[in-house]
């Protein structure tokens, strides 16, 4: 069974194989399956702007690009698609050029990694080794795993928790599904079926697929946002997605939920480039460096953020409006996000079971947190008399 984070080390193998012969023969040939054509594509973009290709949701993607353009006064202009659509455009030098490419798996974007400049982002020290920049060009920037969507008003008396659930013949033509050639969501669900329906064996998997494939019933939709709009409005009972999209139409009160294969779950990183042959190059390095505050607090949490949104920025507005200072301050902290508190602090804390890097740029060392170690740190620095 396949867990959040893990990866088997024959997976970009077998995503060679699946791209190149298998899966067109299993999903093309098993059901005369065809591309719905993306909706989402702009037709006119200014080209003076910064130019970002995102197969992400819009709702995800604004309120970043808004809060950089206020932030820096570059102005940007997003194009949308799946990522191999994008890939595809952004190879081709497709109008308007794109400048920065934001999103897609590390595995599926990667197959341009030809096609982006040399990059490594100054935040890359906070990033976990197992998430750092190895390519030299492919920032990483979220990990988030695959989900099934599901609409609980089109359910009837269905239960839907995990793959095998799938192959109700109630649900035939009411399954939403991205081409696995163009969408990151798709190959990545694609990959979990053959090693979670194969018992580990992905040759094994593929008998499953075929089986799914004919309860898609013919279609495959473009782009990840088809898919989750497609269930959120009740066109489809359920899709196969990542969580991102899935859990903003949660949010909204949509009638879904997100569904956790019970057969297992797999999680991919998403990457974030500067294209070669950039025209803005210098305001995409810009977006990179004044905006994207990179670092991970887990083994699979990589947390984004602003500039001046952590806790240091937070923690001195609130000891202006007490009036005190930074050197009155004592902070604790374990991980890469407690870092800038640490540091501003007049005593900065590292817990026993802290990151290295806090370990090292830590005042003091107090108890882990299983043993107290905050309470250690009041007794010692705050309540006992010199």
């Amino acid at each position: 069974m396949f867990k959040k984070g893990h990866k088997n080390k024959k997976i970009h193998l077998l995503r060679l194989a699946v791209m190149a012969a298998s899966l067109s023969v299993c999903l093309f040939g098993c059901s005369g399956l065809h591309a719905v054509k993306n909706r989402g594509r702009s037709a006119e973009m200014d080209t003076d702007s910064l130019v970002v290709y995102s197969p992400h949701p819009l709702d995800f993607i604004n309120p970043i690009v808004s809060e950089f353009e206020s932030q820096t006064g570059i102005p940007v202009q997003v194009r949308t698609g799946g990522t191999g659509e994008l890939l595809k455009w952004a190879k081709e030098g497709d109008e308007p050029v794109c400048d920065v490419f934001w999103g897609g798996s590390l595995y599926t974007a990667g197959a341009g990694k030809d096609i982006f400049e040399p990059y490594i982002s100054e935040n890359e020290e906070y990033v976990r080794e197992e998430f750092k920049n190895k390519e030299g060009n492919m920032t990483r920037f979220t990990d988030i795993p695959s989900v099934l969507m599901v609409n609980t008003n089109l359910l009837g008396g269905m239960k839907i928790q995990g793959y095998e659930d799938l192959l109700d013949e109630r649900l035939k033509g009411k399954i939403a599904m991205c081409d696995p050639s163009t969408s990151s969501s798709a190959s990545e669900h694609l990959i979990n079926m053959l090693y979670a329906m194969g018992d580990g064996d992905p040759e094994k998997g593929w008998d499953y697929v075929r089986k799914f494939c004919e309860n898609l019933d013919g279609v495959l939709l473009k782009s990840s946002s088809e898919v989750y709009q497609g269930v959120a409005e009740g066109r489809y009972a359920a899709g196969l997605t990542f969580e991102e999209g899935g859990a903003g139409y949660v949010s909204k009160g949509a009638p879904v939920k997100l569904v956790y294969m019970k057969e297992g779950v797999i999680s991919t990183p998403d990457v974030v480039c500067i294209v070669k042959g950039s025209k803005h190059k210098k305001e995409a390095e810009e977006y990179f460096r004044s905006y994207l505050y990179i670092y991970c607090s887990d083994p699979f949490f990589l947390e984004i953020m602003p500039p001046r949104i952590d806790k240091a920025h937070s923690l001195l507005k609130l000891l202006t409006s007490i009036g005190l200072s930074a050197e009155q301050m004592i902070c604790c902290g374990d991980g890469y996000n407690d870092l800038t508190m640490i540091e501003t602090a007049g005593l900065g804390v590292a817990m026993a079971n802290a990151q290295p890097m806090v370990l090292e740029r830590a005042d003091y060392i107090t108890k882990s947190n299983d043993e107290d170690g905050v309470l250690h740190v009041i007794n010692k620095f705050m309540l006992e008399k010199n």
